[in-house]
């Protein structure tokens, strides 16, 4: 396996959420096909402190991290500059690296890497791409279209796989039962798994009289951290008995303002502190407490996440999903969660609905960690990948570029004229995008064509724009 990912700035690599996930892979790759093995190519700067796991997989042989040198991943929706092509090759051909397929993180990776391929001369391989299309709600309705008609042509050639159904409804915006829906969902999905290795699972209720809550995700927007502030509010003037711990990790500045009616953060938990309290755990520690709660809180905003594997980790160690069950829970619980809107209040009855039913919610909780432990675990999920994987080395049709460039100019989007680049790069209110991401979107467009065989570019030049001057280091 060759893994080729855009994984992020951060300092330690290990941290980033798409590592992990690679690493995760392999290590129930290898334990299931024990002859196997992968390369994960990674960016310049990537600092690694090996768990005992990986250590283990890299002294057997099993799995390299290679140093590509690349530059990481400035913001979730960014592609690898255009000479990173060239760097792969450049890596792939020191390392003497030999592999029967490719996995990306990233769709808009796939002209790059035929291309790397077909230099080193491995026109049979067709990479696979695992996405996530929420980045699409970042970007303007004009290139959002542009690019599901994109995913829908490389899906009908391509393996690309998504993380959900729920990605494909929200994200795409496509119904389940349309034909480019159906495209894309004939390759299956990779879900995110968890692994079940790090879980301890407790059956029966705990001995807590007052239950005990854990916000468990990043503190983010997205993972309904605005909710939750407002719900505690509301929860202490009802004198509802709970307490409900919120993980502090990585609190940005984007969400420091929720708590500037109280006095900044401390303040907050000094005026609620009998309802809410914060909590600071390393890996380790986490698993090993999880299943001391009772209860855990699950209220993502449809539009910022397609699956969440810290809800399967709770729910795997015993905790009761306090949920909307709306969007991908839906999909992830088969629809046995009871429904409650998605705000605030809504959450203050999903509490309040626990509390007063608590005996009921601890069965079903029991229930839902049997369905989880069966159906999302890498134990289980490591086979439904791997139909996957070997989907992608079925012998490619040779003539697939000449197809998806018919499709496309009946899609009319070849032609340079029609893409409108005026959308792209010009400022207008309801565009969205940042001087930087249209710069970035022209650049994967130019990538797509030169794919498909447009040799002479009629005088454009990919360039990273920033304030309105030419950086002529990108170009």
């Amino acid at each position: 396996m060759l893994i080729w990912g855009s994984y992020s700035a951060s300092p330690n690599i290990g941290s980033d959420s798409g590592y992990n996930l690679a690493f995760e892979f392999v290590k129930y790759l290898v334990k299931y096909y024990p002859d196997s093995y992968a390369y994960i190519l990674l960016p310049k700067m990537s600092k690694i402190s090996l768990r005992g796991d990986e250590d283990e997989l890299v002294k057997k042989g099993n799995l390299f991290l290679v140093d590509t040198g690349m530059p990481p991943r400035r913001y979730a929706a960014s592609l690898l500059g255009g000479a990173d092509a060239f760097r792969v090759i450049k890596v792939v051909q020191k390392q003497k690296i030999v592999f029967d397929t490719a996995i990306l993180n990233f769709l808009m990776g796939y002209p790059l890497a035929l291309s790397v391929f077909s230099k080193l001369g491995y026109e049979g391989i067709r990479p696979i791409s695992r996405i996530d299309w929420f980045d699409l709600f970042k970007v303007d309705p004009h290139t959002q279209r542009f690019m599901t008609d994109l995913v829908v042509v490389m899906s009908r050639y391509y393996p690309v796989v998504v993380h959900s159904k729920w990605c494909i409804q929200r994200g795409l915006r496509l119904p389940l039962d349309s034909e480019p829906a159906q495209e894309i969902l004939k390759w299956g999905i990779w879900y995110p798994y968890f692994d079940g290795e790090k879980i301890k699972r407790r059956f029966g209720r705990t001995d807590n009289d007052v239950p005990k809550i854990i916000f468990n995700h990043r503190p983010k927007r997205y993972t309904g951290l605005p909710k939750v502030v407002k719900a505690v509010k509301k929860l202490k003037e009802m004198g509802v008995k709970v307490k409900i711990y919120i993980s502090t990790y990585h609190v940005g500045a984007n969400v420091r303002g929720l708590f500037n009616e109280f006095g900044g953060i401390h303040g907050f938990w000094a005026k609620y502190g009998d309802v809410v309290e914060p909590i600071h755990m390393k890996k380790d520690v986490y698993y090993q407490r999880l299943p001391t709660f009772d209860a855990e809180i699950a209220f993502h905003d449809p539009d910022g996440a397609s699956w969440s594997i810290s809800v399967l980790e709770a729910v795997a160690s015993g905790c009761y999903p306090i949920s909307h069950g709306r969007y991908f829970y839906e999909e992830m619980f088969d629809g046995q969660l009871p429904k409650f809107p998605d705000n605030e209040q809504g959450l203050v009855d999903a509490i309040q609905f626990y509390v007063d039913n608590r005996e009921y919610c601890d069965k079903l909780a029991q229930k839902l960690a049997d369905h989880v432990w069966s159906r999302w675990s890498w134990e289980v999920g490591i086979h439904d990948v791997m139909k996957i994987v070997k989907k992608s080395m079925v012998e490619p049709d040779l003539d697939v570029n000449s197809k998806i460039y018919k499709y496309l100019k009946d899609l009319d989007v070849v032609d340079l004229a029609s893409v409108n680049i005026d959308y792209l790069l010009a400022k207008s209110p309801e565009a969205g995008l940042n001087v930087g991401q249209k710069s970035n979107v022209l650049l994967r467009l130019m990538c797509l064509l030169r794919h498909l065989g447009f040799k002479d570019m009629g005088g454009f030049t990919p360039v990273f724009v920033r304030e309105g001057k030419t950086d002529g280091r990108n170009k």
